[in-house]
């Protein structure tokens, strides 16, 4: 029997009630994607990918040992995850809950560090996505424009508060750019984690926001692959994987440059992913420390 580490509370919850039934999605050397009766993607992982939502961490190394081929169910028996011949023990695992929050720092205080982040992301930043190097190919070159067109497209319809606009433009992002969770919705996840967290914007426009997200989640369905929709509806509901949260938090409510460790965690995210989600999460800032033409700045309202 295998032994799951941690996990998502909610997740675990549900396993620990037996209200679980799905199929093996897909599997990988890391990774194995489980789809439950609705639809709705899970994950084990290894302990090394860190806790994320829908997310149990499990001790072993490859999950190919699992010797399961997709469809295979996926059943809880007496408290363990049943896979084929497999049981995945659930005893005494580690409860994770993503919690972002507190109070923010000042418009100007998330401008220097989006300015900062910004610097770094150009000095270390993954070419693939958002960034084209030099001597990158021309679909690079091309498709990171098409990327900045859009998501320029995206940030500025959320300056101007023009929540249609910014869905149509969201809705170029998503599929768009290599990588198995595309460049456009790791940026998206970036963006929204950060409008989320921050609520740019104020409370006066936050049904408008769960408007724009509750569209984006629906594209998301039919426009990208599985694994990357469930990672968008999760960062629409302010939740993302440990090492993002940990990430913007120090961001945003920390002090000085207590945040280049976690800058370091993400962009270590799959090939371009984390740059790109970094790249997100950098416009998100941006957008937070905003000056309007009054002077007052898009609201921040904690």
């Amino acid at each position: 029997m295998i032994r799951a580490v941690s996990g998502d509370a909610a997740f675990i919850r549900l396993l620990e009630r037996g209200a679980f039934r799905g199929n093996i999605h897909t599997v990988f050397r890391n990774v194995l994607n489980i789809e439950n009766e609705t639809g709705e993607l899970f994950t084990l992982a290894t302990a090394a990918l860190g806790n994320a939502p829908n997310t149990l961490l499990v001790a072993t190394d490859d999950f190919r040992i699992i010797r399961a081929d997709v469809g295979t169910p996926v059943t809880v028996v007496d408290k363990a995850l049943t896979i084929g011949d497999r049981m995945i023990s659930l005893d005494g695992t580690a409860q994770w809950q993503c919690r972002i929050g507190g109070m923010p720092l000042t418009p100007d205080k998330l401008r220097v560090n989006a300015a900062a982040v910004r610097q770094c992301l150009k000095a270390q930043g993954i070419a693939g996505g958002f960034l084209s190097s030099a001597d990158g190919t021309p679909f690079q070159k091309a498709t990171a424009q098409a990327l900045t067109e859009a998501g320029e497209r995206l940030v500025d319809a959320f300056g101007r508060r023009n929540y249609p606009e910014a869905s149509a433009a969201a809705a170029r992002l998503i599929g768009l750019g290599p990588g198995l969770t595309p460049s456009g919705d790791d940026f998206l996840v970036g963006l929204m984690i950060v409008l989320r967290t921050l609520k740019v914007g104020g409370s006066s426009h936050s049904r408008m926001f769960d408007a724009f997200c509750h569209d984006i989640v629906a594209i998301a369905r039919t426009n990208t692959n599985a694994i990357s929709a469930i990672t968008i509806a999760k960062a629409a509901k302010g939740e993302v994987r440990e090492t993002v949260a940990i990430f913007l938090s120090s961001l945003c409510f920390g002090e000085g440059s207590g945040w280049e460790p976690g800058l370091h965690a993400v962009l270590n995210i799959g090939s371009s992913s984390g740059a790109d989600i970094v790249w997100g999460i950098v416009r998100g800032l941006e957008l937070a420390g905003m000056r309007t033409a009054d002077g007052s700045g898009v609201a921040l309202h904690p």
